[in-house]
């Protein structure tokens, strides 16, 4: 799709608006008979302006064969405009001139050329203009593989070109294309709802509009939402239909491209090479440098595992199409265009002084000639088993990043579980804390209410002193009322504390109060989803430690997965099952470390403790002894991470039932803190 956004927008910039609906054939077609016609033109021409347009149509007129000389006419475009104050063709000048950059694979220059040309034409307030320039940025970014910036553009393009159609009140095909490709970004991003609603629209749209090559782009673009969503027939039939409504041979052989490649991710080799055959001898006949490389390098990938030397036949194509379009890129700089011509002549004439020196040595030693093929055969034999060694190594290469960015994704997805899995433990602790200071709070407004009735009767009566007695009673309850509101704003606050995202920033925390905080969170969220399960809690908060510098936020996290591993592990079924008459027992501990080096905290279970086989592995990511739903496996490795960012210690002791003689030896998993000075 990358090298398609080159093409198509070409098919946008290539002039009046006319031409955009001029199929590619066409193009090639007149290649010959319009590039003549343009040069006398060209020197003809009596006007300034004449001269820049007709420059600007050589340019896209090169853009296939010679992108070279496209930019050279290009950027000549540019400096006469710029020198007789034109600014409408420097913005036309702009626009081709960047697609040649593309073409050459200069996409940082062509970046910087298209944001000139959007701000030149926003300036003279040629809006249309600058929808397809944005349009251009799209594809600059979609070259480079960042879909996200691509698709910003892609939907300021259609915002842009939608408001000219509105207000010029005549359907723009652009304004649909904008939309194709905002789909297609989407795609690329996984975001495959978005990417089906807004290839459907530009379908509906181009059907609309009669224009049968946006009709190919999105039924293309179709097929390739389809194929995501694991339709393939669906996707084949539309690619199927795009070869039948091909105006063009390049909508042809990106629709027999795509075929082909849709049949080798289903595992249908034979298919595929039919297809990918097909592609190639329609980039052959077109001439389209870009679309020739890509079908060599994909029948290249497909014959790796069939036929090697198919494979390095087509791979050795590739590079020389390749390395043709690199030359032409290393050779076009915008500093030294202006002699372009000259250094193309005095290479010409090195080139033809080297052939004939070439022609003569090879007279002199043609004696010579039988032991120059064998030393070749031998170099090539050598040469062809280190090609082959290095297609494997960069298969195996592949493969390994390919299974990279698959756990890369998976982690990234499981982490986020992860956090969301210890939110969802805080809430359900919090909302069953906060329950009993409402609670309060509700009972003791309500009998308030009635004694305030009362001490009104007495009042009536004239009993003042019953009045006064009632009033005093009345006065307690409000401060009741009070306290216990103050407690539900402490628990509101924590719970806001623990739910906002961690800076990263350290700040001085009383390690008592966050483990008592945090053991009484844990164990009502777990009550919450385990009714009728009680576990005694017990706690040694020494109360000489003293206030220690940490992330509050990130060792509350620690302190969470801990306790709920404790709670599970002494209240496991199938071990309450086997031991009726051992009573849950966690206990939570603090003491300063020697010296007031620091801090340890400890949380201790008298569950069934950890086999030593799992000791090594409970910290590593994604490793649970839990049952299938019930766990990630990567709290203890979050913990430890943590625990380590804050230069400390994480450490695990555990018994099993038998090993010291006692039924379940349990588990104490202990953090050390370091004290570190204040920034």
């Amino acid at each position: 799709m990358k090298k398609l956004a080159t093409i198509l927008i070409l098919l946008l910039f290539i002039g009046a608006k006319r031409t955009i609906a001029q199929s590619l054939d066409t193009i090639i077609a007149n290649h010959n008979t319009v590039t003549d016609s343009l040069m006398h033109a060209l020197t003809q021409s009596k006007t300034d302006t004449g001269k820049i347009a007709i420059m600007v149509r050589l340019c896209n007129q090169y853009m296939f064969n010679k992108p070279d000389s496209a930019l050279f006419y290009g950027y000549q475009a540019i400096n006469i405009a710029r020198e007789v104050g034109f600014p409408k063709g420097e913005v036309d000048a702009m626009q081709a001139s960047a697609i040649a950059l593309n073409t050459l694979g200069n996409f940082s220059k062509a970046f910087q050329i298209t944001l000139q040309g959007v701000n030149l034409a926003n300036k003279i307030g040629q809006k249309e203009m600058k929808g397809m320039l944005l349009l251009g940025l799209g594809h600059t970014y979609t070259n480079i593989g960042d879909y996200k910036n691509a698709s910003k553009y892609f939907q300021q393009a259609y915002l842009v070109l939608d408001s000219v159609q509105k207000s010029e009140a005549h359907p723009l095909p652009m304004a649909t294309l904008a939309i194709s490709y905002l789909g297609n970004a989407y795609l690329e991003l996984n975001k495959i709802d978005s990417a089906t609603f807004y290839n459907q629209m530009a379908y509906e749209k181009s059907i609309q509009l009669e224009t049968n090559w946006l009709s190919n782009i999105t039924l293309i673009n179709q097929a390739r939402v389809e194929e995501r969503n694991g339709h393939f027939d669906l996707a084949k039939s539309y690619l199927y239909q795009s070869t039948k409504e091909a105006t063009s041979t390049f909508w042809l052989f990106q629709a027999n491209f795509d075929m082909a490649q849709l049949h080798y991710r289903l595992g249908e080799s034979d298919s595929s090479i039919f297809y990918a055959t097909k592609s190639l001898n329609i980039a052959n006949a077109s001439g389209i440098y870009t679309n020739i490389i890509d079908a060599n390098e994909f029948l290249s990938q497909i014959y790796r595992e069939i036929d090697f030397e198919k494979a390095l036949a087509y791979s050795t194509h590739a590079i020389a199409y390749n390395d043709s379009l690199t030359h032409l890129a290393n050779i076009t700089d915008f500093e030294t265009i202006a002699g372009f011509d000259e250094q193309q002549k005095e290479f010409e004439i090195a080139a033809a002084e080297t052939a004939f020196k070439n022609s003569f040595r090879q007279i002199l030693l043609l004696s010579g000639l039988g032991v120059i093929i064998v030393i070749a055969l031998i170099i090539f034999r050598g040469y062809r088993k280190e090609k082959q060694a290095a297609y494997s190594l960069l298969q195996k290469n592949q493969q390994v990043e390919s299974a990279l960015r698959q756990l890369k994704s998976t982690q990234a997805q499981l982490i986020q579980s992860e956090k969301m899995a210890s939110l969802g433990e805080l809430t359900a602790g919090i909302a069953h804390e906060i329950q009993n200071p409402l609670n309060f709070v509700n009972n003791f407004s309500e009998v308030s209410a009635e004694m305030v009735d009362e001490m009104n009767e007495e009042l009536e009566k004239g009993d003042i002193e019953e009045a006064k007695f009632i009033g005093k009673d009345l006065k307690e309850n409000l401060s009741k009322i009070n306290h216990h509101g103050k407690r539900a704003d402490a628990i509101v606050k924590g719970m806001l504390e623990h739910s906002r995202t961690s800076s990263g920033g350290k700040e001085l925390t009383d390690v008592n109060y966050l483990a008592s905080e945090y053991l009484n969170l844990a164990y009502q969220s777990f009550k919450s989803k385990n009714e009728g399960v009680n576990i005694t809690l017990i706690t040694e908060l020494d109360p000489t430690i003293s206030k220690i510098e940490l992330v509050r936020a990130d060792i509350g996290k620690v302190l969470l997965n801990i306790l709920n591993n404790a709670f599970y592990a002494c209240t496991h079924s199938e071990f309450l099952i086997q031991n009726s008459e051992l009573k849950p027992l966690v206990t939570v501990s603090t003491s300063p470390l020697q010296g007031g080096r620091g801090v340890k905290i400890s949380v201790s279970d008298n569950g069934p403790g950890i086999p030593d086989s799992f000791k090594e592995k409970i910290f590593q990511p994604f490793f649970t002894t839990k049952p299938t739903g019930q766990g990630t496996g990567l709290g203890l490795s979050l913990s430890y991470d943590i625990v380590k960012a804050h230069g400390g210690e994480l450490r695990v002791e555990s018994q099993t039932a038998g090993e010291a003689g006692e039924v379940g030896g349990g588990t104490v998993f202990t953090f050390y803190l370091p004290i570190t000075p204040s920034t």
